[in-house]
């Protein structure tokens, strides 16, 4: 979710028949609750951020959720000379947001390799 919409989250799950967790946000149906934790990071460190030309992030499978909206406020931030995002998955098929990394690529005229762990 981006930071500027404050009290508003977005969670996407990838449901695997043989994956515990996954199963349980399976069975979940519009207007069931789920209880949360946070907010993360801590507020001692949600500006800390140390300054640099390059910023490197890591992500698997889901985790894309999070560091997506990362490279989007890197991006709008404009200080860092070069973002490097390795996003990984156990297949080709399970990557997410294949359509708004295109995008991100396309606009900063960018380029990728695909990585894929089994």
């Amino acid at each position: 979710t981006d930071v500027s919409t404050p009290g508003h989250i977005n969670i996407t799950v990838k449901i695997y028949s043989d994956g515990v967790n996954s199963q349980l946000f399976d069975k979940l149906r519009i207007g069931d609750t789920v209880g949360m934790s946070g907010p993360w990071p801590p507020k001692r460190m949600r500006n800390l951020r140390l300054p640099g030309e390059c910023v490197n992030i890591v992500c698997f499978g889901v985790g894309i959720t999070e560091a997506i909206e990362i490279v989007r406020g890197e991006l709008k931030r404009g200080d860092a000379k070069r973002i490097i995002l390795l996003y990984a998955n156990r297949y080709r098929e399970d990557a997410f947001f294949r359509k708004e990394l295109s995008e991100i690529q396309a606009r900063t005229q960018s380029s990728s390799t695909d990585c894929i762990f089994r």
